[in-house]
């Protein structure tokens, strides 16, 4: 199971693998250690938009990748 703390370990260092990153944010949303709020999920694009404290992540399910998001850039 990868745990919130094991994601952003993770993904700031780069280390996420394939098998991780096809268990966000399912793994981790309802364990004790999430402290993300809403998950938007849209069928049609297979993306998947969560966020983790201050930090925003959008998941992009055909190529398999997470990016952050940051929000600061679209306001500037």
């Amino acid at each position: 199971m990868l745990t919130v703390k094991d994601f952003i370990e993770k993904f700031d260092n780069g280390t996420l693998k394939d098998k991780d990153i096809k268990r966000v944010p399912g793994d981790f949303i309802d364990s004790d250690d999430a402290t993300g709020g809403w998950i938007l999920r849209d069928v049609i694009n297979k993306y998947v938009v969560f966020h983790i404290k201050d930090r925003y992540f959008i998941k992009i399910m055909a190529e398999n990748k997470v990016l952050e998001l940051n929000y600061n850039s679209f306001f500037c």
